[in-house]
């Protein structure tokens, strides 16, 4: 919210830092509505599940 984040890589390159030892990236997978998450994801090397519903809209759908 403070603007230092603006794209999904950056939020899930925090999430990532936040779990530290807890989190295995390869049993990760990022469930999302838009072309960014599909990309952010692809960045981040975690699956991603596209689903048709949630904050996207119509033109940010991934393709």
């Amino acid at each position: 919210m403070d603007g230092r984040i603006d794209s999904k890589i950056q939020v899930l390159q925090e999430t990532f830092r936040r779990l530290g030892d807890h989190f295995c990236r390869e049993d990760a997978v990022l469930i999302g509505d838009t072309k960014y998450d599909a990309d952010g994801a692809a960045q981040a090397g975690i699956d991603c599940i596209g689903v048709s519903y949630g904050f996207g809209t119509r033109r940010d759908e991934a393709v």
